[in-house]
């Protein structure tokens, strides 16, 4: 059995409900897929300790890049590849309200369009402010 989880990305209150539902399933000896950047920015070591611990997979690719599956690539596409530089754009939602305001476009409608199409979580603080 797989549990699939996507409420939406919190920091607050330790990641919850996100944390609960990933911890909770890992106990339970169920795969765990998450695109909630939360849980695994707080807890990484602890999640991937227990989720080892149970014998089960803790997915979590989705949280990186848009889901780009880049984790996938640098660990099997690249093996035996050293990495010595990464370069690139790492925050989608604000280089694409900065854009938006290079064309014209105001911050708030910016955030607004982003929002509409899924690029900015619902509470935008940590896309804007890091």
């Amino acid at each position: 059995d797989v549990v699939i989880e996507l409420t939406p990305t919190t920091y607050e209150n330790n990641a919850e409900p996100a944390m609960s539902h990933i911890r909770t399933a890992i106990a339970a000896a169920k795969h765990v897929i998450t695109a909630n950047k939360g849980p695994i920015a707080l807890a990484y070591p602890e999640l991937m300790a227990q989720a080892e611990h149970r014998g089960v997979f803790l997915g979590y690719e989705g949280t990186v890049m848009g889901g780009t599956p880049v984790l996938r690539m640098a660990r099997k596409g690249l093996a035996g590849c050293q990495i010595s530089a990464v370069r690139g754009i790492l925050n989608g939602t604000t280089n694409f309200i900065l854009t938006e305001m290079e064309r014209g476009t105001s911050y708030a409608e910016a955030l607004r369009i982003a929002q509409e199409r899924g690029y900015a979580e619902a509470d935008p603080t940590n896309d804007v402010e890091g």
